[in-house]
């Protein structure tokens, strides 16, 4: 669907790049993929990396919270879980690529432009594939940026290609386009993994559940270091 409404949108758009064309594309580039290189330091560095730059509870992103973010997509986390895969190395490669990307779409070089056209789809997808995740524990209301910033990078992607590399490096065109409809096609059988796999995980998305929302809903953000679970969490069962 992506692709689909990625080459709509690249269709209707000038074909050859001006100068305002190509800096409202690097804009777009920088502001649908700013956070990439700040959660992938976050998915290798967490808890240590919040609990450094920021230290204590009451925060959403930082502090306390990178014990949360393990918790998630740590080895025992319910994104490992689900994915198959720990989730917060796999994510971090992916969110790193894509800002190595982002950085170099402002250079006019094939070299620079087709390592951006390739390696920030890699965090498109990322966001893409959460779409199928945050519904899924309880947090649907998360999936609408996570589109946007997904579909959007996609769509800056295309427009970069449809008018610069098919003009500069037509071979290399064709070698960018299949790689990323190769991804995309991943991210499809990656989310149908999770949805398949959903009911093994029932109880521990269900924990997991209980946890984020009495993280950041009940006890002001605060989780000691050392503790296994927020303070003061107990867990709730269900009938």
């Amino acid at each position: 669907v992506a692709l689909f409404l990625s080459s709509l949108i690249v269709a209707a758009m000038p074909k050859i790049m001006s100068g305002a064309s190509w800096w409202a594309s690097t804009f777009l580039f920088f502001l649908l993929g700013a956070f990439g290189g700040f959660f992938a330091v976050k998915e290798f560095g967490d808890p240590a990396f919040s609990d450094w730059i920021s230290p204590g509870p009451g925060q959403a992103l930082l502090g306390d919270a990178g014990r949360l973010l393990l918790f998630e997509a740590g080895p025992r986390g319910i994104q490992t879980n689900l994915l198959g895969v720990q989730a917060n190395i796999l994510e971090g490669v992916l969110l790193g690529l894509g800002t190595i990307g982002v950085l170099l779409s402002p250079f006019k070089s094939n070299l620079c432009q087709f390592l951006t056209c390739t390696l920030v789809p890699l965090e498109a997808c990322y966001y893409l594939l959460n779409i199928v995740y945050f519904p899924l524990t309880g947090a649907p209301e998360a999936a609408i940026p996570v589109f946007v910033m997904g579909f959007g990078l996609m769509a800056c992607c295309f427009w970069r290609i449809q008018g610069y590399l098919q003009f500069t490096a037509p071979e290399s065109c064709k070698v960018v386009l299949q790689l990323n409809m190769l991804y995309l096609f991943t991210t499809v059988v990656m989310g149908g993994w999770m949805l398949y796999r959903t009911q093994k995980y029932e109880a521990e998305m269900e924990l997991f559940v209980q946890v984020r929302d009495f993280f950041l809903k009940e006890n002001g953000m605060k989780w000691t270091k050392g503790l296994e679970m927020p303070d003061g969490f107990y867990v709730r069962t269900t009938k």
